[in-house]
């Protein structure tokens, strides 16, 4: 076990990530709609003014002294959610930073914290999906478990995540003596009693509704080429008025990812009546991907929040296409 990873990556990881990006994002829309409804209140008298970045940057510090401070199974969620809400508070008032004025109302800041998350989602990705875990870090989260289980006791399903853990890390050649007494702290630890599995039985009543003959995958992919007409005749109604600027970059932006999503849309459609269902959900996560991650980025630089209805469109295209993986077992994206 000698010579490994410096950074071992914690297997939930990505749950807290995604848990921190939510909060950031329903952050920025509650606050953006409060000071909207309030008429933007100033906090403070005189020439003081409280910017609300200030409780973002404090809430991000509480984040950090929790991670810094304590052990166990909460921390890192309610980590994550402080995190989240500290972050939101903090990038909401990106416009009173690229701008010369201070402009909190300067239109392309929707377009650049959205820029920021989606870069923050597919680090993220990234981070976790460019290579499987290794023994060593199989191990080091089993350990991590079973420190949690000496703390406030094991769940059956964290304990049996825990022995499936070092049963691989068993395989890949770890250490043999310290993955016998790993199991026996694992088995050791305490039951832990938990409530009921609510996201585990809302996940598998999603997938329950979905019609077994792909009409919602048929719809979805309507609906992607809807949205992605909208773009193009949004773009080519607005570069007309602006024909030189940033006004018209975003136009041309807009214009050409509406093409590619509903070109690839057009062709999941088809595709779908060979019956290749793998290439379907494929061409469908392209179509989707394109929306969410290039298409809205120019179209929130124009229309600011009004642009959302499109990232809603992709982000249902994308559930859907998780959906139908899981349902199937086979998932695309699927890694030894």
């Amino acid at each position: 076990m000698r010579g490994g990873p410096v950074f071992v990556r914690d297997r939930q990881a990505w749950q807290h990530v995604e848990a921190f990006v939510v909060c950031a994002v329903v952050t920025i829309l509650i606050t953006r709609t409060f000071l909207s409804a309030t008429g933007f209140p100033k906090i403070g008298s005189g020439g003081l003014h409280i910017a609300h970045m200030l409780w973002g940057g404090l809430l991000l510090l509480v984040a950090q002294l929790l991670t810094l401070s304590y052990l166990g199974p909460f921390t890192k969620p309610l980590a994550a959610v402080l995190g989240g809400v500290g972050f939101g508070l903090f990038i909401d008032e990106v416009g009173k930073f690229v701008t010369a004025d201070n402009n909190y109302f300067y239109r392309p800041a929707v377009a650049i914290m959205y820029v920021v998350f989606v870069v923050i989602v597919l680090a993220g990705r990234l981070l976790h999906d460019r290579r499987s875990r290794g023994p060593a870090e199989q191990l080091a989260n089993a350990a991590a478990i079973a420190a949690e289980g000496a703390a406030v006791g094991l769940s059956k399903s964290r304990r049996a995540v825990a022995n499936r853990l070092l049963v691989l890390a068993a395989k890949g050649g770890a250490d043999e003596g310290l993955t016998s007494a790993l199991s026996t702290v694992v088995a050791a630890c305490p039951d832990r009693r938990t409530g009921p599995p609510v996201f585990h039985t809302l996940r598998h009543r999603l997938m329950a509704l979905l019609p077994q003959n792909w009409i919602l995958v048929w719809l979805t992919n309507i609906l992607l080429i809807g949205q992605a007409a909208t773009a193009v005749v949004d773009s080519l109604l607005a570069i007309p008025d602006q024909p030189s600027g940033p006004g018209m970059f975003s136009g041309i932006g807009q214009l050409t990812g509406g093409i590619v999503a509903g070109l690839i849309a057009v062709a999941a459609l088809i595709v779908q009546w060979s019956g290749d269902r793998a290439l379907v959900l494929q061409l469908t996560r392209y179509s989707a991907l394109v929306t969410v991650l290039f298409t809205q980025i120019f179209d929130l630089a124009r229309q600011e929040f009004a642009g959302l209805a499109g990232v809603a469109v992709g982000l249902f295209a994308l559930a859907v296409v998780a959906l139908h993986e899981r349902r199937s077992n086979r998932p695309l994206m699927a890694k030894a």
